[in-house]
């Protein structure tokens, strides 16, 4: 409020008056008044009073404006949003802000156009950032989080892309300029996003530098066990004194020659530590002097390391690990030794007869059989056997003269074809019922031998047995060889026949009898339990089959037609219902033929084969 002023006597008012202008004043015809005159002091007062009412005014103006200010302050959020959906402007800039929202002052202006170009690059850089970070490689293959010098150079490449976002070309003197507010709003959002990154980006460089040089620690811990290990001294013993100093003297640089990180001291004590013992553990050896090499390495661990911790502990109890490995590695040795000289033997037997029979694949390329001729064949043969396990090497040099000294002339087809038939079922057959023995060997020391074996001893027995019978003619090489191949499947009662025409025979009519069968009994059958009869059938139909095949053979050297298979099968699906508890069997088949089925499965000699039935003649053509 203005300030009031006591307004005095005006002089110069009276009857008459007395003029005290200023000569200009004076010459211009106005009276004259004292320059302290009452007329003088109410016109300051007045002047004085307007000054504060102006300056009252402008108070209230700016008080005003900087609370739209203030408001417009606190929309800049809304504004950017708004602008951005309606897409009003391409590149930031303050002077395109400032056409956009003129009402806004200068300062916030300059603010909502930061914030925009901030919006921007957070929604692009977090894009680029998780790329980066989930493929930081280049094109050398070369990890750039983990080369500092890299890594900055690929910052200073993100940072002159968002430089480039808001350069422009000046329409007066054509230099290229930047749009400062956006851009140093852009730049300060992308500083901010990637210092949150290179927390991380150091952390994973501290832990790639470290297994870097851990990793070297580790390269030289075990060459120089190796070293010592193998090379003791005329006494048998080892110089770890001299490995410890070298380890202890490694050089720490990479291949390069580059210095690596500098551990602590702690982390390569505890490299050291657990790189000997993991070494330790695979050094089973047992040196000249009776000492597991494992166990004299862990005994050498100096002192200072073992008080370390529970080292002392992970030392004994390696030891006691390396002590049971040490024999177990001896009975896995002997079990190594049995799997070469029998299933490791026939295999390589068998592979010896088909580089003779020209089957052999042993060209780099595929599939294409070769056809040695005899010398041919023979330099092969020795190649292969020489490169041979030496436990096989004398084994296969006796299958090999059996093969040189075979002469198929000697052999009459029709026979071997019948032994080879009857050798394979009874394995098939008898194997799973654990009475190989009785129907395969004649003297109560085979026999007895086989029956207390091992299956590899089994194994080494048939491989025997087939051989015998090579030799002696009784098979030819042919069919013998393809006993031989086949013994592990036929020792596990394998489900394939061995013959083509029986085989063919149960897969072409089973399924339907299964169907015809089921539907007679009970209508219908679910998924699981005729899974679980097909199975039975099978296993009741092979062994029936086998059976009457080899008695068939037997009496009358032939083989049965088809139609006495499907015979055998009628009866195999009745016995299979029967297993199952299927009872409503009426009108199936007689009671009499089902007894002659479980006869015969039983070994007994009733066969089921029918008489009327004309058989196939054994000709082995």
């Amino acid at each position: 409020m203005a300030e009031r002023a006591q307004i005095k006597d005006v002089i110069g008012t009276g009857s008459v008056s007395t003029p005290m202008a200023t000569p200009i004043d004076a010459f211009m015809g106005a009276p004259q008044v004292a320059p302290n005159s009452g007329l003088t002091q109410l016109a300051q007062a007045l002047s004085k009073g307007a000054d504060r009412l102006i300056a009252s005014g402008q108070k209230d103006a700016k008080k005003k404006k900087k609370e739209k200010d203030l408001e417009d302050k606190a929309r800049l959020s809304s504004i950017a949003a708004e602008i951005r959906k309606e897409q009003k402007t391409g590149v930031i800039s303050k002077v395109r802000v400032g056409e956009l929202h003129p009402d806004l002052s200068v300062t916030n202006q300059v603010l909502l156009t930061q914030m925009l170009a901030s919006n921007d690059t957070s929604k692009t850089w977090n894009t680029v950032f998780e790329d980066f970070n989930k493929n930081p490689y280049d094109a050398s293959g070369e990890n750039q989080i983990n080369n500092k010098v890299k890594l900055d150079s690929w910052v200073e490449g993100q940072r002159n892309n968002i430089r480039k976002l808001y350069e422009y070309q000046d329409s007066d003197t054509g230099e290229m300029k930047v749009h400062d507010f956006a851009y140093a709003g852009a730049l300060n959002k992308f500083n901010q996003m990637l210092a949150s990154h290179e927390t991380n980006w150091s952390n994973q460089r501290r832990e790639n530098n470290t297994k870097i040089t851990t990793d070297y620690l580790e390269q030289e811990v075990d060459g120089n066990v190796r070293k010592t290990l193998n090379s003791p001294d005329n006494n048998g013993n080892y110089n770890f004194t001299q490995m410890y100093e070298d380890i202890e003297n490694s050089q720490f640089k990479d291949d390069k020659g580059q210095p690596l990180m500098v551990l602590d001291p702690d982390v390569i004590d505890d490299t050291v530590f657990t790189s000997i013992v993991a070494s330790a553990e695979f050094m089973t050896t047992v040196d000249k002097n009776g000492l597991v090499q494992g166990i004299a390495l862990l005994d050498s661990i100096p002192k200072r390391l073992r008080e370390k911790g529970g080292n002392e502990n992970i030392i004994l109890a390696m030891k006691a690990k390396m002590n049971e490995k040490a024999s177990n590695n001896m009975l896995k040795k002997m079990r190594m030794d049995e799997h070469l000289k029998t299933i490791g033997l026939k295999n390589a037997k068998a592979e010896l007869y088909t580089m003779f029979d020209g089957t052999f694949d042993g060209t780099a390329e595929k599939n294409k059989s070769l056809k040695y001729n005899k010398e041919e064949w023979q330099k092969a043969a020795d190649a292969y056997i020489d490169k041979a396990p030496i436990l096989q090497r004398a084994e296969l040099k006796t299958f090999l003269m059996t093969i040189n000294d075979y002469d198929q002339t000697t052999v009459n087809p029709a026979d071997s074809l019948k032994n080879k038939l009857l050798l394979a079922n009874k394995i098939m057959t008898f194997s799973t019922t654990n009475n190989l023995e009785e129907v395969l060997f004649k003297s109560d020391s085979d026999k007895n031998s086989y029956r207390d074996g091992t299956t590899n001893e089994k194994m080494s027995m048939l491989m025997a047995k087939v051989e015998d019978m090579i030799t002696n003619d009784d098979l030819s090489l042919k069919d013998g060889m393809e006993v031989f191949k086949n013994l592990e499947t036929y020792m596990e009662g394998s489900d394939v026949l061995a013959d083509p025409l029986i085989d063919s025979t149960f897969n072409e009519t089973v399924g339907q009898t299964i169907q015809a069968n089921m539907k007679a009994v009970t209508g219908t059958l679910d998924q699981i339990k005729g899974t679980k009869f097909y199975s039975q059938l099978k296993q009741v139909y092979l062994k029936v089959v086998r059976t009457s095949v080899m008695n068939s053979i037997n009496d009358k050297g032939v083989v049965p037609q088809q139609e006495a298979f499907l015979d055998i099968l009628d009866k195999s699906v009745l016995l299979s219902l029967s297993r199952m508890g299927l009872t409503n069997t009426d009108g199936m088949l007689s009671s009499e033929k089902l007894d002659n089925v479980m006869k015969n499965e039983l070994g007994l000699a009733v066969k089921p084969l029918s008489d009327k039935n004309k058989p196939v003649e054994l000709t082995g053509e």
